[in-house]
């Protein structure tokens, strides 16, 4: 297969096949991505196929999944340089919910093995204690800060991982998903709407 010229989501081209796919190791994340990205000059502008963004905007449907956006991810995978102002304040999504650590936090190594580079820790987007269906791997490189500023999210919507709730909670149904998303198989009880994030 012949490669093509694609834009990047911040601009510029890529000479790769559209078969190929954005799906780096916990250290590629981190070597390749994260600390080159974290030793600019700033202002930072992030490097490779990540951009910088809200999770806000992707959750709400205001950033979309297509793929002509992109191209490399896989359908509803986003990648983005997150920037936090505090641990606290970037847990919070407003009236979408929070999100809730999910597990410990993984250590991961550099390519000899010999030392700690960096942590992924995973997050679910909850709502009243129920899932989404939103969900995040967050790398942040290793260091003696208490609190890393910017980090890596790997974003995901996933409607098989959503909880079922009551009807007079949440909006949608088995027949809906989240606004600016692919659909995706499904097997839920029509009867019962699952919770789905949704601008009022």
């Amino acid at each position: 297969m012949a490669a093509q010229q694609n834009p990047l989501p911040q601009g510029g081209n890529i000479s790769v096949p559209l078969c190929t796919r954005f799906a780096p190791n916990a250290r590629e994340v981190i070597e390749e991505f994260l600390l080159p990205t974290l030793s600019q000059t700033p202002p930072l502008r992030g490097t490779g196929l990540i951009e910088f963004g809200e999770l806000g905007l992707f959750i709400s449907g205001q950033r979309p999944w297509e793929p002509t956006a992109y191209p490399y991810f896989h359908v509803n995978h986003f990648w983005l340089f997150v920037r936090r102002w505090s641990y606290e304040s970037s847990r919070d999504v407003g009236s979408f919910g929070k999100w809730k650590v999910a597990g410990k936090a993984t250590g991961i190594h550099s390519q000899d093995g010999r030392f700690i580079i960096g942590y992924v820790q995973k997050f679910d987007l909850v709502k009243d204690g129920l899932r989404t269906g939103w969900y995040q791997h967050e790398y942040r490189r290793y260091s003696n800060a208490t609190f890393e500023e910017v980090v890596i999210s790997h974003l995901v919507y996933d409607s098989s991982k959503r909880d079922l709730a009551p009807d007079h909670i949440y909006h949608g149904g088995p027949d809906q998903n989240v606004v600016g998303l692919q659909p995706a198989a499904q097997n839920v009880n029509p009867k019962h709407p699952v919770m789905i994030p949704k601008m009022e």
